[in-house]
């Protein structure tokens, strides 16, 4: 009896501990939501290319008439390119036993992210395994701002690929944070002869998240600084006074599907070969899109500097150095982020690399190798920049606490001087009560004697630092004698 191929992957997690967060995803509740697919369908008319783009309600039917030979035949479609928002365990059925798809293509999507920072990720791969693989998985952070809020943890999306949003400590209502994104990239020549382009995104950013505790929030938010930077070149004035509903067209930046549609509406890669397309050709939107995201990550460290700006005028006092504490906690997480970032933009200049040279045209590709070069450069300079203030910070908790320290000191002080002034009065009272005929005699007395010796004890304490005091003499001396006894003399 055939196995399934969910039965397959589970069965594969024994010897690919890497597939444990597939198997976790696919063994969840089946409470998932309906994905969205769109599928683009490329065909070869006259030497020219055209294209069809046309939403997907059921995959499981469009499978089947895509493997039949009747429909081969009759639409003469070269290739499709078929781009699927947050994926679910159906889909990931059906895509895997239909084209026969590596699970780990899957798995390196999923990467079930949990609340433990300290728990591994599985998705490490070395880079002589990645180059025989025909897929690439693209991560980034997408830069948002969080409105009204007065907190910063981390939250979860409550999509079917959840992914783990950061908000960052901030002085005001106005958060920035981090939420997780993954774009995954497969290229294959199916059964029927036709090339097949799959692209996994994740879902519609929303405001709604869940915290550890499993309270849900509704958070307003949007991207950071309006989103990431059009990498087309702008339609010109006359262009735009066309009747053209779609010349003044923009991006929506709110979805990664709804930004692929928006460019491959408006024009197919120009590296796109119908006959001969490669994995590079299909990732090159995508490619674009996250070096723009990662250039607005940049934009996000390049602020946070300013905010870890201190000057020595501090006070002392428990908010100070509970601020401080989290300035520094948050700069050593920076440090971390750097080391994860860098990586992850390293895996896509090998894939870029390793690719370039079986491509005809590698101009277009050099250059987005030089701008993701040039990302990592700056990551680089602005982590490097926040571990040099690591110190400082450090430096500014123990002024904050020795100012502090010395504030007590003043305290203690004035106790003591208080202590000064009560003392002479109660040695005088219990002198006094010792005898009943002078108590007897009224307050005159009573504080003719007080008073004065009040003065006395304060000007005396006052004397003390000024006067010279042998602090090495003592009444008992101690020396040794040639046998080495200590011997004590008065």
């Amino acid at each position: 009896m055939p196995i399934s191929y969910l039965d397959y992957i589970f069965a594969q997690s024994q010897q690919h501990p890497c597939l444990r967060d597939l198997c976790r995803f696919l063994g969840q509740a089946q409470t998932t939501d309906p994905c969205r697919i769109v599928c683009l369908e490329f065909r070869a008319v006259e030497g020219s290319l055209s294209r069809s783009i046309h939403e997907i309600s059921d995959l499981a039917t469009s499978l089947r008439d895509w493997s039949s030979a009747d429909e081969i035949a009759s639409s003469k479609v070269t290739g499709r390119v078929l781009i699927i928002e947050d994926l679910n365990n159906d889909v990931v059925g059906a895509l895997g036993s239909t084209f026969d798809i590596d699970p780990l293509f899957f798995s390196y999507h999923i990467d079930h992210p949990t609340f433990n920072s300290f728990e591994p990720s599985s998705t490490i791969s070395l880079p002589s395994k990645a180059y025989s693989q025909n897929f690439v998985t693209l991560r980034y952070s997408r830069a948002i701002e969080f409105m009204d809020i007065d907190f910063s943890r981390t939250l979860m999306t409550t999509s079917n690929v959840t992914r783990k949003v950061k908000i960052l400590p901030s002085n005001s209502k106005r958060h920035i944070g981090f939420r997780q994104h993954c774009c995954s990239v497969l290229f294959m020549i199916t059964k029927s002869g036709t090339w097949l382009g799959l692209i996994l995104v994740d879902a519609i950013n929303t405001n709604n998240y869940i915290a550890s505790s499993g309270k849900e929030y509704t958070i307003q938010s949007r991207p950071f600084q309006g989103g990431f930077e059009d990498f087309i070149s702008p339609k010109t004035y006359s262009q735009c006074q066309s009747s053209d509903p779609t010349a003044l067209a923009h991006l929506k930046r709110s979805s990664l599907l709804e930004d692929l549609l928006f460019y491959w509406g408006d024009a197919s890669p120009s590296v796109l070969k119908a006959d001969h397309p490669t994995l590079l050709s299909i990732a090159n939107y995508p490619l674009r899109i996250v070096a723009g995201e990662w250039k607005v990550y940049v934009e996000v460290m390049s602020s946070s500097i300013k905010l870890h700006e201190y000057s020595t005028a501090i006070t002392a006092g428990t908010n100070i150095l509970t601020h401080l504490d989290s300035d520094l906690r948050s700069l050593e997480t920076w440090g971390r982020r750097q080391m994860q970032n860098v990586a992850k933009l390293r895996h896509i200049i090998r894939f870029l690399n390793f690719h370039i040279a079986s491509e005809i045209e590698p101009g277009e590709y050099a250059a987005l190798v030089e701008d993701y070069e040039h990302i990592i450069t700056m990551i680089d300079t602005y982590g490097n920049r926040m571990a040099s203030m690591i110190p400082v910070v450090a430096s500014l908790v123990q002024i904050a606490d020795t100012r502090r320290s010395l504030k007590e000191a003043e305290n203690v002080t004035r106790l003591t001087n208080l202590a000064l002034f009560f003392i002479p009065l109660t040695f005088v009272t219990g002198l006094f009560s010792m005898n009943n005929d002078i108590s007897a005699q009224g307050m005159k007395r009573y504080f003719s004697v007080a008073i004065p010796l009040c003065v006395l004890v304060f000007a005396v304490s006052r004397l003390l630092p000024f006067m010279k005091v042998d602090r090495t003499w003592s009444p008992f001396r101690v020396f040794r004698t040639r046998r080495g006894d200590i011997k004590q003399v008065v």
